[in-house]
């Protein structure tokens, strides 16, 4: 079903930039409203950094219109970020209007209504020192990993369970 088009505004909403590479943010179970915060359920920025200073982050059961997790203007970049169980009608898990980038990242269990299971931008890329990995992750229409424009992997990735094929288009 759609994201609750009542809930509130996202955890995080921001101008700038949001940088978390301390003390293994965490963002569970929020969800962005109507109107212009339907975007990003959990963090709503132009750019957006998530990296794990010890174990892996975790996010998960956010949900919105576009990027149930993340919504990045510009950019998103998860590095060691594991996400699940986001929902959202575009890009499950992410949405950016420029790049979404994977390093190390267990996507899992994203679903979006419409495109791009976990991820959907014009660029997404698979890169850096850890090797990521999609699992059960669908789309009602294209894309049940991620709906790109351009698509780059430089690191391991492996690809279970994608609902909607193809999994990256």
């Amino acid at each position: 079903s759609a994201p609750d088009d009542t809930a509130g505004a996202p955890a995080i909403r921001a101008v700038g930039a949001v940088n978390l590479c301390q003390n293994s943010p965490e963002f569970q179970d929020n969800s962005a409203g109507a109107g212009s915060t339907s975007d990003g359920g959990a963090i709503f920025a132009n750019t957006i950094v998530l990296c794990a200073s010890r174990a892996p982050n975790v996010s998960s059961n956010n949900r919105a219109r576009r990027g149930g997790a993340f919504y990045g203007v510009a950019s998103i970049m998860l590095n060691q970020h594991n996400v699940g169980a986001n929902t959202a009608q575009f890009g499950g898990c992410a949405f950016s209007d420029g790049t979404v980038t994977f390093d190390g990242v267990d996507a899992s269990g994203c679903r979006a209504t419409n495109d791009g299971g976990a991820a959907m931008a014009i660029t997404v890329l698979l890169q850096g020192n850890g090797t990521s990995l999609f699992t059960n992750n669908s789309a009602g229409g294209a894309g049940g990993v991620a709906r790109a424009t351009s698509f780059s992997a430089s690191r391991t990735v492996s690809f279970f369970a994608t609902i909607s094929w193809p999994a990256v288009i």
